[in-house]
C-alpha cells in the first residue's frame, strides 16, 4: 500500500506509514496525476469522500468528470495499485 500525501488525525500523528493512517483513517489524503489520452487529470482522494478533480491552481474543478468519462477507468487502477486490490 502507499501511504497517504498528507493525513492531519491526532491517531497519525504526521507518521504516514502508520497502518491506522493507511488502512481506513478519514484524515488521509492522496494527491495525484492521472494522465487520459496525453491530458493530465490532477486530483485528491480521501477514503471517505471519494477522489475530487482539481484545476490546474489546485482548487476543485466545478464541473468533475461524467460517469462516462474516461479517467474513471486510469483511476480504478490507480484505486488498486494504490491498494493492493482491497477497494
Amino acid at each position: 500500500m502507499k501511504p497517504p500525501n498528507f493525513c492531519n488525525s491526532i491517531n497519525c500523528n504526521g507518521n504516514l506509514d502508520k497502518d491506522y493512517c493507511i488502512k481506513g483513517c478519514s484524515h488521509a489524503q492522496w494527491v495525484d496525476i492521472l494522465v487520459v489520452n496525453g491530458k493530465k487529470y490532477p486530483f485528491e482522494f480521501n477514503q471517505r469522500f471519494g477522489p475530487v478533480f482539481l484545476r490546474k491552481d489546485g482548487e476543485p474543478k466545478v464541473n468533475q468528470p461524467s460517469e462516462k468519462h474516461p479517467v474513471w477507468a486510469e483511476f480504478e487502477k490507480w484505486l488498486k495499485e494504490v491498494f493492493n486490490d482491497k477497494h
